[in-house]
């Protein structure tokens, strides 16, 4: 990851964000279900991620993350950042 801010969020069940400039989603621990509305050019805009996954979400798409564990006591914990471009811009995400 750069060196735009980066936020580390623990997500227990479901968080959504829609940002206004290209982001980034790594998984930290854990596993998610992600679904990514906005892209018509795929058939599944489903992933399942987990530790050390990445994944760029495009200004503008609706990302919904919903925490997916394996076992008794995974915890899914993310980090989120806005993508450097060039102008600096934060992604804005809101918690569900």
């Amino acid at each position: 990851m750069n060196q735009q801010a980066t936020h580390l969020l623990a997500i227990d069940t479901l968080w959504t964000a829609r940002p206004e400039c290209p982001s980034e989603l790594l998984i930290n621990s854990g596993r998610a279900w992600v679904t990514m509305t906005g892209t018509l050019d795929k058939t599944n805009p489903d992933y399942v991620l987990s530790t050390g996954d990445t994944l760029t979400v495009p200004a503008g798409q609706h990302l919904v993350v919903e925490a997916w564990p394996r076992h008794s006591g995974d915890t899914l914990t993310v980090f989120w950042q806005a993508v450097a471009t060039n102008q600096t811009h934060k992604g804005e995400a809101a918690p569900a």
